[in-house]
């Protein structure tokens, strides 16, 4: 989390422990983009 808000990265992520993360440390970044659904393929995500 630290890299990507340095480096100005977006985490992109089916994992809930980012965002609850970045909340709960009050975090001003980096972004964070939470894919939910049973297809994470990046084929599926892209469509």
């Amino acid at each position: 989390m630290e890299w990507a808000r340095r480096e100005g990265f977006v985490v992109l992520t089916s994992d809930l422990d980012f965002g609850a993360l970045l909340h709960s440390t009050h975090g001003v970044g980096p972004s964070v983009i939470q894919f939910r659904g049973s297809d994470l393929r990046v084929r599926a995500i892209l469509v």
